[in-house]
């Protein structure tokens, strides 16, 4: 009996954990989709400055993460993602406007993929 609650208490453990995990990786997703999407407008109503400063935010919002997000996700898609929403700010200081809607995208795809990754279903546990 002794076995079966230490067991259930380790499988509780395993499932709060998971649930962390989504939800701060799900918020991680729509606050830099956000910013990164303003970012967008902006660079199509031609305001670079504005657009520098949300593609900043984003960059900010995701090395904040980052580290938290170790804990829950592979660090080598960390680094992907962290390539392409570092890229994007250089790519506006140089107004390489169709570079930064490239990375830009692929930043929030990306993003998108991770999130669908940690996602609780069975097919993401088995």
């Amino acid at each position: 009996m002794k076995r079966l609650i230490a067991s259930l208490v380790a499988l509780a453990i395993v499932i709060m954990f998971g649930i962390i995990g989504h939800n701060y990786v799900d918020k991680t997703y729509r606050e830099i989709t956000e910013e990164l999407t303003k970012s967008e407008e902006e660079v199509r109503k031609g305001e670079i400055l504005l657009a520098i400063e949300y593609s900043k935010e984003a960059e900010r919002k995701y090395v904040k993460a980052e580290k938290l997000l170790a804990a829950f996700v592979n660090h080598g898609t960390l680094d992907d993602i962290g390539v392409d929403i570092s890229a994007v700010t250089p790519l506006l200081y140089a107004e390489d406007k169709a570079e930064f809607f490239s990375h830009a995208a692929q930043a929030k795809v990306s993003l998108e993929h991770l999130k669908n990754d940690v996602e609780i279903t069975v097919k993401n546990l088995f």
